[in-house]
């Protein structure tokens, strides 16, 4: 498992590799033609123009065919990253809600022995108090288990423990189960993890981020899943609402600014939509993703 994790933690750019060959394979392609159209409109005397129009022609389909596959190649590179980013994150969250449970399983155990405690000294308006307190912490991962898609449920067991740790509430409106998008959920659970780590750090830059809420959505009608995130914090400015999904755009004092381009870029290979509203009272991001495209 150690082995494993330190793996999974090497990050590379493989976006940036991948793109450093797209642009020399397609500059390459651009070079070759040009040399080629140069062959046509000029004369030499070592070669006749046959053949240095057949020599050229060789080299042009030699270079375009290897920067065909060099392209293609670089694509399928960028993809591959981009689903092991997504598992990384998934597994990520799995970890966090692991690490949760495991710590209610052992509290659990002294918790029996205060109940047990209180039951023998027949303190039974103290037992009432304690158990309504247990009560109210096991609910936070339980919960969260609303819809039928497992992965959703962990992610959104993991985020409402980290909020409640954090002072923030959190609420999960299911208006319906999702039980028709299918197996492939770890791409919407990239989506909803970095909507909510966004929603929970406007709200930690607040002086008083106790006690303020970040809502989660889930509905569906007969064209697409429709799921928002909303919270309380403070408004995004109107001149930051056009921007904010740009890679690299970031109003965070760290951080690369990758997390809403991330968002916008999974939702569009869905073939779904983002959109996000602001103002004094609540910041809302809202998502749709057809039906005949879900996964």
């Amino acid at each position: 498992m150690d082995r494993m994790k330190k793996i999974t933690r090497k990050k590379i750019n493989i976006r940036k590799v991948s793109g450093f060959a797209i642009w020399s394979n397609a500059i390459q392609i651009l070079a070759m033609l040009a040399i080629l159209l140069y062959a046509l409109t000029c004369n030499y005397a070592f070669l006749s123009r046959s053949a240095e129009i057949g020599l050229l022609s060789v080299c042009l389909v030699i270079v375009v065919t290897g920067a065909v596959m060099d392209i293609r190649e670089a694509f399928l590179a960028r993809s591959i990253a981009e689903h092991t980013q997504m598992l990384e994150d998934a597994y990520a969250q799995l970890e966090a809600l692991n690490h949760t449970l495991r710590k209610q399983r052992h509290d659990t155990r002294n918790h029996l022995q205060v109940i047990l405690s209180l039951t023998e000294m027949n303190e039974y308006d103290a037992l009432k108090d304690y158990i309504e307190r247990i009560y109210a912490d096991l609910i936070q991962v339980g919960g969260a288990s609303r819809t039928d898609i497992p992965a959703i449920n962990a992610l959104l067991a993991a985020k409402q423990v980290d909020c409640s740790e954090r002072g923030i509430r959190f609420e999960c409106i299911v208006e319906s189960p999702w039980s028709e998008l299918g197996e492939n959920a770890w791409a919407l659970c990239r989506v909803l993890g970095n909507l909510i780590d966004n929603a929970r750090d406007a709200i930690l830059t607040l002086p008083q981020p106790e006690g303020h809420i970040i809502r989660v959505r889930f509905a569906e009608s007969k064209e697409f899943f429709h799921f928002e995130v909303g919270n309380d914090g403070p408004v995004i400015p109107t001149d930051t609402l056009d921007r904010i999904f740009t890679m690299g755009y970031t109003t965070k004092s760290h951080g690369h600014g990758s997390g809403l381009a991330i968002v916008r870029e999974t939702m569009q290979a869905l073939g779904g939509t983002i959109a996000v509203s602001s103002n004094n009272s609540q910041t809302i991001f809202s998502g749709d993703i057809p039906r005949t495209n879900a996964f």
